[in-house]
């Protein structure tokens, strides 16, 4: 029975043992096709992650900032200055500035404009990674100041398989 499928083989393959077997010097290109044609998973996989690329909507860039939490950080430090003064509340506030103070201080939060960009940020890396556009990940990280996001994301190079990303 013949399937519609992209992802249906048309010959019998090549397997990457019986290159190597044939020739340990077999080009690393020559293998790699090798493995996307025995594999009927990964090749599901390619035609999937090419789906969700093509189809991924346009992104909303939020634009660069004039620092890391702007408005949290100059709150933060206020509300140090004043803070022995009766009737300032400053407790949910958070009093740290690193990427992780939301999940230790219970309760804490970022000032509303700030909240908001960290949230379009992370939208908008989720529609670059999603579309492939790793680059543009990378860039809208250090433009919004958060280099360690940039950091995490480039870490995910090491594992890339080049011959079959585009």
């Amino acid at each position: 029975m013949l399937s519609a499928r992209k992802t249906e083989p048309q010959t019998a393959p090549v397997t990457p043992h019986d290159l190597l077997r044939n020739n340990p010097f077999t080009p690393t290109s020559t293998l790699a096709q090798a493995v996307m044609q025995s594999s009927r998973l990964l090749t599901e996989l390619i035609v999937i992650r090419e789906w969700l690329q093509d189809t991924a909507p346009p992104v909303q860039n939020p634009g660069a900032t004039t620092g890391y939490l702007p408005a949290t950080r100059h709150n933060a430090s206020l509300a140090k200055l004043i803070s022995g003064r009766p009737g300032t509340n400053s407790a949910a506030l958070v009093k740290e500035l690193d990427p992780d103070v939301l999940n230790r201080e219970d309760g804490s939060h970022y000032m509303a404009d700030d909240a908001s960009y960290e949230k379009s940020v992370s939208q908008a890396l989720y529609g670059y990674l999603r579309a492939g556009r790793m680059d543009d990940a990378f860039d809208l990280c250090n433009k919004a100041n958060q280099p360690w996001r940039a950091a995490s994301i480039r870490g995910s190079l090491l594992f890339r398989w080049k011959a079959i990303c585009k």
